[in-house]
């Protein structure tokens, strides 16, 4: 079966992809507040005046844990691949790419050694 509408089908996908990133870019301060303000509004149509709807809104708003935990992971999980893969990453290049005359190879040390000065 030919394959050759999947590196076709991969480009489409990837300008799609940044074709999203733009637009929620360009419009998530409206969208986040058109969210907030339909939030505080059925809040305050349901809560009268007084602690009771301060307390409600005290209790809606803030920072998700889920937000939270997922950042952290992902953030655990960036540094895990660049400590981790770094000098297999420079190895694997090494061992594929064939060496060009003027271009220097570099060693796992070397990419250790570099990325302790930055």
């Amino acid at each position: 079966m030919p394959l050759g509408w999947v590196p076709v089908a991969a480009d489409v996908c990837a300008i799609a992809a940044w074709i999203v990133k733009i637009l929620l870019g360009l419009f998530s301060v409206y969208l986040y507040r058109n969210h907030a303000k339909k939030n505080i509004d059925k809040i305050c149509t349901d809560y009268p005046e007084g602690n009771a709807r301060t307390d409600a809104l005290l209790q809606k708003g803030g920072t998700s844990p889920a937000a939270l935990l997922y950042y952290g992971i992902m953030l655990l999980l960036a540094l895990l691949v660049i400590n981790l893969a770094g000098p297999s990453f420079v190895q694997y290049v090494n061992d594929r790419v064939p060496s060009a005359p003027g271009i220097k190879r570099l060693s796992a040390t070397a990419w250790c050694i570099c990325r302790e000065e930055i």
